[in-house]
């Protein structure tokens, strides 16, 4: 599912503190998928035109 999201565009990014909890750095990663930062997740989830989804 990772690899169709990011051929299909759209950003993937790991969370910030899974890869220092695993003792791994971002060269255990996809190509193309990247490590998130708490303050650029904060940033997009309050942003004005975020949308989200929520499961049950």
């Amino acid at each position: 599912m990772m690899q169709t999201i990011l051929q299909a565009g759209a950003p993937v990014e790991v969370c910030a503190i899974y890869l220092p909890n695993r003792s791994m750095g971002s060269s255990n990663l996809l190509a193309g998928v990247g490590q998130a930062t708490p303050d650029a997740i904060a940033a997009q989830l309050i942003a004005p035109n975020t949308r989200s989804f929520r499961s049950e």
